[in-house]
């Protein structure tokens, strides 16, 4: 797990490593002060290898699991949790393998689809076509056959997965 956590996270920006360390005030201890003090955090005053153990570190010592972990839903062990008055509480979450899903209700998915549709062009209306293909087509239910389905998934643009998403609820 921590060597896809980090494989992970180093495929991130240091622009959104940054973002989600500053968010969290998770820092290595050594930079913390100097770093808390600044107007402006810079490359030179952290780097993405440093963000990256850091936020290793925090996630396997700092945070407590009594379920899945849903961003921004967890428990950490030496803060109060965040607070994300935007995102909707996890009450009774439905779980696709290990995934939280949630219904959106009627005015949240009319909302998002007229969002999605206004930004749609025709590579992504195209990529709702080969969505729905992939999704109709035999799937091996071995983690090989769930692994290139996500592999074709993630192949499609972001706007024809959300259209989807919101279309099945």
């Amino acid at each position: 797990m921590q060597t896809q956590l980090r494989s992970k996270l180093k495929s991130k920006k240091w622009g959104a490593l940054i973002f989600v360390c500053n968010d969290l005030m998770v820092f290595p201890s050594q930079l913390l002060h100097g770093i808390v003090r600044k107007t402006l955090v810079t490359k030179s005053d952290i780097t993405k290898d440093e963000m990256v153990n850091t936020l290793i570190e925090w996630r396997l010592n700092d945070i407590q699991e009594d379920q899945a972990f849903v961003w921004p839903h967890f428990t950490p062990t030496s803060f109060a949790p965040p607070r994300a008055p935007w995102a909707s509480p996890v009450l009774s979450p439905t779980f696709h393998g290990h995934i939280a899903c949630r219904s959106l209700t009627d005015p949240e998915k009319k909302t998002m689809m007229d969002d999605v549709t206004r930004r749609m062009n025709w590579h992504s209306a195209t990529g709702v076509g080969h969505i729905h293909q992939l999704l109709w087509a035999p799937c091996d239910d071995s983690n090989t056959g769930k692994e290139t389905l996500a592999k074709a998934l993630n192949a499609e643009g972001i706007d024809a997965l959300l259209y989807v998403c919101i279309d099945l609820n």
